[in-house]
């Protein structure tokens, strides 16, 4: 898998945050700057470097709650913000519980950038939605095995359609676990409980994660399943593996893990 088509999607201070880190970033960049206004305009974050080119545009629905929607007119003012910036691709970032007018907008959205050979990215969710845009799958699993889910979904919308979304697992299970959801961990509490325990953990090549045991003062055991640099580094592995072209991950996600994924890719 070519690096940059390991997608990093940062906010604009982000942005700048990666520049101070790494002089030459090697892999491709998602501009999290995008939203729709109240009437239907495309809104770019003010704190967007006027001089950058290239990437992928992420438009985000948050706050629009508007029960129409001009859609040509926020059409074409996509198409202009892509052709002035050099834009390779759009990311959709809508939630699940589309508005009707959201709705519309994405099948057309969709047929547009599909007509001009731009590539679309949509959460799964907004799968129903869609006929040619690539879907992102999170390659997160509790239970069973992260290459089955995976290839489950290359089959269901064919391997060219499937990009793979790192989200870094942190979760807690009070054992015997009544299901595969776990109590989610913060970064900081799953930090001090590795220091505060210093355990061993083992690596479960079904669930491409990483486990540890302990038991709480209450004498309940417990089972952590989480994700570090290594874990994230083999499921680009495994996407390539399968077939699948793309990684995203959001900077915010994965900024202590970012460096084991850029050196694992510039030695891949």
């Amino acid at each position: 898998m070519e690096q940059k088509n390991r997608i990093l999607a940062v906010t604009p201070s982000e942005y700048e945050e990666v520049r101070r880190r790494y002089p030459t970033f090697p892999m491709g960049l998602a501009q999290l700057a995008y939203r729709i206004s109240a009437g239907g305009r495309l809104l770019r974050d003010s704190r967007s470097p006027a001089n950058l080119r290239g990437g992928i545009l992420v438009l985000c629905d948050m706050g629009f709650h508007a029960q129409t929607l001009g859609i040509p007119t926020l059409l074409r003012d996509l198409l202009a913000e892509i052709a002035g910036r050099g834009y390779e691709g759009v990311a959709a970032d809508f939630s699940a519980s589309l508005s009707a007018p959201l709705a519309a907008f994405l099948q057309e959205l969709d047929r547009t950038l599909h007509d001009r050979g731009i590539p679309l990215w949509v959460n799964e969710s907004c799968r129903n939605h869609v006929t040619h845009a690539r879907l992102l799958i999170q390659a997160a699993a509790t239970a069973g095995s992260l290459e089955a889910m995976l290839r489950q979904r290359c089959e269901r919308y064919g391997t060219e359609r499937v990009t793979a979304e790192l989200v870094p697992l942190r979760l807690d299970f009070a054992l015997p676990a009544a299901d595969s959801q776990g109590q989610v961990l913060s970064r900081a509490e799953l930090e001090t409980l590795i220091t505060e325990l210093r355990p061993q953990p083992y690596f479960s090549s079904e669930l491409c994660a990483k486990y540890f045991t302990y038991m709480s003062p209450e004498r309940q055991a417990h089972f952590v399943l989480f994700d570090d640099g290594d874990t994230l580094a083999e499921k680009c592995r495994l996407a390539e593996k399968l077939g699948i072209s793309h990684v995203f991950a959001l900077y915010a996600e994965v900024e202590n893990l970012l460096d084991m994924l850029v050196r694992e890719g510039n030695e891949g």
